[in-house]
């Protein structure tokens, strides 16, 4: 049957009639009640929520840890990664899964204890894990800003003075560290690690007082029953200027080890120059002795060190190295030092050497010096650089062949590779530094202070050294000199930061301002460096100062200053 209009509204009628007037107010509580819900739910629900994965994630990490212990380590792993996935922030899983990941030689655990001690969260012990951590990862500039963030408050915990010398040896400041390990040995007077830290600083001192308490401290622990007994025998062992008495306990202690039959000669050798033929037909012995790879590298280094190369190529023999890489380049690398290099060709022109080609372009820079090829070396090394590629222990092996080549420019160019690798920056940086210092290159002096200051930016002495180096060449920027006296108001005891921005303003033509800054100095100028004598009689003639200028010129000892330095005062030095 068709719809009738009337029966459509009696229809309607009818369902109006079934909601009743107070249906569409349920239906509101309704949606009321369900807003109500999510939002408790959100508020009370998440949280809770959150605390269960964190509860959850502190048990797994808990296992982690007690299965790594037992040496599950693939186990402990896969919980590791279910508590970290949880509760990624909780201080528990964040200390717990450091120090797993630090054990297992992972740089994550550094990064996640930098996490913690950044979370506010981090216990006393848990920052000296981090300093740690990042010195184990030769992460100076992590541990350096932590150690400034303690120091303002506590720098008399032991454990803590340990591992600021550990930043002091590793930033490359001896006297820091022998002024740090003397506080730590005060605090920890009957500890033998704290011993063997002083006496080895002090070993390596020119200081002669510091040498003889040096080998008052190590010669206490090389006769006594501590674990530091080893080291601190070794250690004497390298200071050539030990008595005759302490010499020969040395001998005794040496005797009871095995593998110290090197250290040994070298100690005979000073006790007895005469017996020298018979020590060096016992290292002959040896060779002809053993088979064991490292023992015949030993000792062949040892005859090479001391004059007797000759003789390594007739115990080193064609037959015996074969097959043996370490052996074969020990050989050939002999061959050239005894002027046979004729025999060392084939190998050397060889497309694909038997030996690393790394290796292969640093024997051929050795082949060229002794065929006065010398235009040859660097670009041997050049080669061996490319051929080493981004591995880090072949660039580091042919840093340390330049330097023994007299290189150091060769040397220079394998460092500053390494300089881009954060934990080799600092340790790559220093050694330029010294390599460069005597060539009297200031532009990579200035290059690399700058690497090392913007990787240690809250370093002083690094910044101070940059721009110094930066306006000795003419570069002083408005920048560079805004920021210096920035620095300088956070530093007010630090005479360096006047001295620095006084040549800044010297370079930029503020001639006026370059006086007053360097008068602003207290200090006694007769005993003062001579570079800043230098700069203060610079500033003195930029001002027509010109006798005193003169007469300033005449305190610097011109011998100690560098190219650049020698330009400033040129004018004012007797003609």
């Amino acid at each position: 049957m068709e719809p009738t209009p009337s029966s459509d509204t009696a229809l309607f009628k009818a369902r109006v009639r079934q909601r009743g007037p107070g249906t569409s107010h349920r239906f509101a509580y309704l949606v009321v009640g369900l807003v109500i819900l999510g939002v408790v739910g959100w508020f009370v629900g998440r949280p809770a929520y959150k605390r269960i994965k964190e509860k959850r994630a502190v048990m797994l990490i808990e296992d982690a840890q007690a299965l790594a212990d037992k040496g599950k380590y693939a186990e402990a792993a896969k919980m590791l990664r279910t508590a970290s996935g949880l509760a990624p922030t909780h201080p528990k899983v964040l200390r717990i899964s450091s120090r797993l990941n630090a054990k297992s030689g992972s740089a994550n655990g550094l990064i996640t204890m930098q996490a913690l001690v950044r979370s506010g969260a981090a216990t006393w012990q848990d920052r000296l894990d981090y300093i740690q951590m990042a010195l184990d990862f030769n992460r100076v500039d992590l541990s350096g800003a932590e150690i400034a963030n303690i120091f303002k408050t506590n720098r008399t915990d032991p454990a803590f003075l340990r591992l600021m010398v550990r930043h002091f040896q590793a930033l490359g400041d001896p006297d820091k560290a022998i002024m740090v390990a003397g506080e730590w040995l005060q605090k920890e007077p009957t500890k033998p690690e704290a011993e063997l830290t002083l006496g080895m600083l002090l070993a390596g001192s020119q200081d002669p007082g510091y040498r003889d308490r040096a080998q008052r401290l190590l010669m206490a622990l090389a006769v006594g029953k501590s674990p530091q007994r080893n080291e601190a025998v070794d250690a004497l062992a390298r200071m050539p200027d030990l008595p005759r008495g302490e010499t020969q306990l040395l001998l005794k202690a040496l005797a009871e080890r095995t593998n110290s039959q090197t250290e040994m000669a070298n100690l005979r050798l000073r006790l007895e120059p005469g017996d020298r033929p018979k020590i060096i037909e016992e290292i002959v012995g040896l060779i002809q002795g053993t088979t064991n790879t490292q023992e015949l590298l030993r000792y062949a280094t040892w005859l090479r060190d001391n004059g007797e190369v000759m003789r390594i190529p007739d115990l080193l023999t064609e037959e015996r190295v074969l097959g043996n890489p370490p052996l074969l380049t020990a050989r050939l690398e002999a061959l050239i030092l005894a002027d046979r290099v004729n025999e060392v060709l084939p190998y050397l022109q060889m497309q694909d050497p038997p030996v690393e080609p790394y290796l292969q372009h640093c024997l051929n820079a050795l082949a060229a010096e002794k065929q006065n090829k010398n235009f040859l070396v660097r670009t041997h090394f050049d080669s061996a650089l490319a051929a080493a590629g981004n591995d880090y222990r072949k660039v580091l092996a042919i840093a340390a062949y330049a330097e023994k080549m007299g290189q150091p420019m060769a040397a220079v160019a394998a460092y500053q590779r390494l300089m881009q690798y954060p934990p080799l920056t600092v340790p790559a940086g220093r050694q330029i530094m010294r390599l460069v210092g005597p060539q009297d290159d200031i532009f990579t002096i200035r290059d690399t202070l700058k690497k090392l200051s913007a990787f240690m930016p809250q370093d002083d002495s690094l910044y101070l050294g940059a721009a110094y180096a930066s306006f000795l060449i003419g570069e002083s920027t408005p920048e560079v000199r805004a920021t210096l006296a920035r620095r300088a108001k956070k530093a007010p005891d630090e005479q360096l930061y006047p001295l620095v921005m006084a040549l800044g303003q010297l370079k930029a033509g503020n001639n006026a301002e370059a006086l007053t800054l360097i008068e602003s100095v207290k200090t006694d100028w007769e005993t003062q460096e001579p570079r800043w004598i230098a700069v203060y009689a610079a500033i003195l003639g930029a001002n027509q100062q010109r006798e005193a200028a003169r007469l300033m010129a005449q305190k610097v000892d011109t011998s100690k200053l560098k190219g650049a330095e020698l330009e400033l005062i040129k004018p004012w030095l007797p003609k």
